[in-house]
């Protein structure tokens, strides 16, 4: 019975203690080392939890099992049990017991994980549409997608946006835009960017308008909660305006055409009867041009114009799963004091699955150019819809 308690005894106080820390006063610590390098020993204990001790304040350390050590003198990481022995370091491997000064060891040798391999592109497909029936029959449809190519010293943001509607069967709304933006690092934060853009947007009379501009930014906040960075820059701006509406441009082309179709068709019915003169052959090409672009000669304006360029982007983790962001841009002439852009977008999303979002946005535009072609200076557009991300957007 005595020998039974004491072997019990025996197996309690191994698991009791495990590894022992022993300090330089004297004190020892017992528990199971967690973590070790050259600085300090972590020991979890259950009696006191973690305690981080400092490499000076050690005079031994004596461990029950067989770790994979960092051994100064050798030239790769070996797997050895430390030893103490009336009051002597060894090293003990399967060769044996050997003299070892604790200075030596530089800590547990950990499999370094492999560095995350970022994917090649990411970003998302935005989707939404809005139905009325009734008194007033009205359709909205818009299309929004990013994606992204991001690496340790550059970043690539294509973009496209495209928007359709209609009133009582009428065009309402048609609207295209494109734009890529290349941003360089050459410090952690300090970013240097130039972008360009595409865009027409019939319903403000908008026919084409092209930009380019370049300048640099600054990630101020950068972490899995929240971000926010400025960019200030200049911008040359070349727009196209017409003086139709959708409706009444739609309506140009198409009577336009007809009567081009109207011409060709007397055209060939002259040369049917085999009369061919100067005259003819200058009708067949006018409308021939006409047919195909019908709106060539229609009497719209032109603006270009040199701008500063002014940006705030800034996006927040809501709930630890729903995002809030904002991006504004502020674009006022060099030239013309008091023409300015301004566009601002305020977007609200969460997650319907773990690629699909529920998201809300609210674009508001404001164009000091725009009441030059007797259209309001404002103008607001409410985006619901569902996004798709891909690559780990």
């Amino acid at each position: 019975m005595k020998k039974l308690l004491c072997i019990l005894m025996l197996v309690v106080s191994g698991i009791a203690y495990g590894d022992t820390v022993t300090l330089n006063n004297g004190d020892k610590i017992s528990g199971t080392i967690t973590d070790f390098d050259d600085m300090k020993v972590v020991v979890t204990t259950e009696y006191a939890g973690t305690i981080p001790i400092q490499r000076t304040g050690i005079a031994s350390i004596e461990t029950v099992d067989a770790r994979v050590l960092l051994i100064e003198t050798a030239e790769a990481p070996v797997e050895a049990r430390l030893v103490v022995e009336e009051g002597k370091q060894l090293l003990e491997t399967s060769e044996g017991l050997s003299d070892l000064a604790l200075e030596q060891v530089a800590g547990i040798y950990t499999v370094p994980e492999a560095p995350e391999v970022p994917k090649a592109w990411s970003g998302t497909v935005v989707a939404g549409a809005t139905l009325r029936s009734g008194n007033t029959d009205t359709m909205d449809a818009t299309l929004t997608a990013e994606a992204i190519r991001e690496k340790e010293k550059n970043k690539l943001t294509l973009s496209a946006f495209a928007a359709y509607g209609e009133v009582e069967s009428t065009l309402s709304t048609r609207r295209y835009k494109g734009e890529g933006k290349f941003q360089l690092y050459p410090r952690e934060k300090l970013y240097w960017y130039i972008l360009g853009s595409a865009e027409q947007d019939d319903g403000r009379k908008l026919d084409n308008r092209f930009v380019v501009a370049t300048g640099v930014g600054y990630d101020w906040i950068k972490n899995d909660k929240r971000s926010l960075s400025t960019e200030i820059g200049i911008q040359q701006t070349w727009e196209e305006w017409a003086p139709y509406t959708p409706a009444g441009k739609d309506a140009l082309k198409a009577s336009n055409r007809a009567q081009a179709t109207t011409g060709l068709q007397a055209a060939i019915n002259t040369l049917s009867l085999g009369v061919v003169n100067g005259n003819l052959i200058s009708n067949v090409q006018k409308n021939f041009r006409l047919y195909l672009y019908p709106l060539a000669d229609y009497d719209g304006r032109s603006n270009d114009y040199l701008a500063a360029r002014f940006a705030l982007s800034y996006e927040q983790t809501l709930f630890e799963k729903a995002t809030l962001t904002e991006d504004l841009v502020l674009i006022p002439s060099i030239e013309d004091f008091g023409e300015f852009r301004l566009s601002n977008t305020f977007g609200l999303s969460t997650p319907l699955t773990q690629s699909m979002k529920l998201q809300f946005s609210l674009l508001s535009e404001y164009d000091s150019h725009a009441s030059d072609s007797s259209v309001d200076e404002w103008d607001h557009t409410l985006i619901t819809g569902v996004s798709y991300g891909f690559g780990g957007k």
